[in-house]
């Protein structure tokens, strides 16, 4: 088959607030697939689909005060076949596209040896696939993480991560008709030296 084409707009803006401490920014985005491919009941594939994804998106990233660290951002999408060889896939949602999104990031610095870190992920719901015959749901989900690290010198220091930290059951990937566990709580404890 030849190359997949997709056209793709943005419109975006960026705020420095906080006297430049902050950075806050917006983007509109559209996104249009006219020669996506597509596999027709029979099994042949052929590039006959068309699919849009838009939607807006938020974030926030610096310092909210001297030792106070953010990064978060938020959006929300919107996905349709628009044209396909298979016909239920015709105005279904694509596969792996989330109405919406949330991430959060943020530390705080202590003593200046001390970093304390929490994040906070969100997942909406995803299909698996943009057959409405066969498409199955994958829940949304929330997952948490934290952090804490110690500064024994410039050169050495230690830290602990802890990932999914309430051992949240969700669905990590979804394609190909199944679904995939996301990993459950873990932790690493990482040591940095620095010659």
């Amino acid at each position: 088959l030849d190359p997949e084409q997709t056209s793709t707009f943005e419109l975006g803006t960026k705020w420095d607030v906080l006297k430049e401490r902050l950075s806050l920014t917006a983007a509109l985005f559209r996104s249009e697939k006219t020669n996506a491919r597509t596999t027709d009941p029979s099994g042949i594939t052929t590039l006959g689909g068309n699919q849009l994804v838009q939607g807006i998106e938020f974030s926030m990233t610096g310092s909210i005060a001297k030792n106070w660290q953010v990064f978060t951002g938020y959006a929300i999408m919107e996905s349709e076949t628009k044209a396909s060889t298979a016909a239920g896939a015709i105005g279904q949602s694509l596969s792996n596209a989330p109405p919406q999104t949330f991430n959060l990031w943020t530390t705080y610095t202590l003593l200046e040896k001390t970093q304390f870190g929490f994040g906070a992920q969100y997942m909406g719901p995803r299909t698996s696939n943009d057959s409405s015959a066969s498409a199955r749901t994958a829940p949304s989900y929330w997952t948490l993480d934290a952090m804490v690290s110690y500064k024994f010198s410039e050169k050495v220091s230690l830290r602990l991560n802890i990932y999914n930290l309430a051992n949240e059951r969700f669905v990590g990937s979804v394609g190909g008709g199944q679904f995939v566990p996301g990993a459950g709580r873990s932790a690493a404890l990482t040591a940095s030296i620095k010659f």
